[in-house]
C-alpha cells in the first residue's frame, strides 16, 4: 500500500509592483499534496494550499486556504 502513495511539500514567493499606482504587494505560500495510485489508470489526490498577500494598501491584503480533491484517469 505504502509504494502506492506519494506525498510532495513546496512553498512560494512573489513580489510585484503595480506601474500605475503606488501600491506593492508580496505573495508567499505553501502547498502541499498527498497522492494515491489507485490502480494502473487512475490516480487520486488530495491538495492543501494556504497563500497570504501582503500589501501596503490595507484593503488588498487577505490569506487563503484551499482544499483539491481529485481523480486522474489515463489511457
Amino acid at each position: 500500500m505504502l509504494e502506492r502513495l506519494g506525498c510532495s511539500l513546496s512553498m512560494f514567493y512573489g513580489e510585484g509592483e503595480y506601474v500605475s499606482s503606488a501600491r506593492e504587494q508580496r505573495l508567499l505560500g505553501v502547498n502541499s499534496s498527498l497522492n494515491y495510485d489507485i490502480n494502473r489508470n487512475l490516480k487520486g489526490s488530495l491538495v492543501y494550499t494556504y497563500s497570504q498577500r501582503n500589501s501596503n494598501f490595507e484593503n488588498a491584503e487577505y490569506s487563503k486556504n484551499t482544499v483539491f480533491l481529485g481523480l486522474t484517469a489515463g489511457f
